[in-house]
């Protein structure tokens, strides 16, 4: 007898609420969330893309190479890109990036200098540390650029990618 109480007082509260529940909450439309407060800006909201014309793809390369030469600040630029169809290059060279194989003739970027070293270690062939010095100018330019004012410039010519 006193197991049928205790079960009765384990179940029956549960044999009650949750229909009880499963009622009130079908029944009724959810409470509408209070909005949260906004925390106030720390920085100013990003300028939305420029509307302004822009050249036509055709005629673009030269500008787009003036404005990348502006976020480099210096003239490396020139020496490493190739000036004609750059913005197609970039496209072609992302779109083969996933074949991991990015055709020598489509590249943006000139080949570094030199051929590319390695030396004899015990049997196995190892990449030289000379190498280094063939990247240098690839390195200080990709240092040399606020990539900040790249996103910007890159959301500027976005039509043109």
């Amino acid at each position: 007898m006193k197991n049928k109480i205790l079960f009765a007082v384990a179940v029956l509260p549960g044999l009650v609420a949750g229909p009880a529940a499963y009622l009130f909450r079908s029944s009724g439309q959810p409470e509408p969330v209070p909005p949260a407060e906004s925390p106030a800006l720390e920085s100013p909201p990003p300028r939305p893309v420029s509307q302004l014309p822009l050249t036509p793809l055709t005629k673009s390369d030269g500008f787009v190479l003036e404005k990348l030469a502006g976020l480099a600040g210096n003239q490396a630029l020139a020496k490493l890109v190739y000036s004609e169809r750059i913005i197609h290059s970039i496209l072609v060279t992302v779109d083969n990036l996933p074949q991991q194989r990015v055709p020598e003739k489509v590249m943006p970027l000139r080949l570094p200098l030199g051929v590319f070293l390695v030396f004899d270690s015990g049997g196995s062939l190892t990449m030289s540390p000379d190498n280094a010095h063939r990247y240098a100018p690839y390195v200080s330019l990709a240092k040399a650029i606020d990539s900040g004012k790249l996103v910007e410039l890159y959301m500027r010519l976005y039509s043109l990618f």
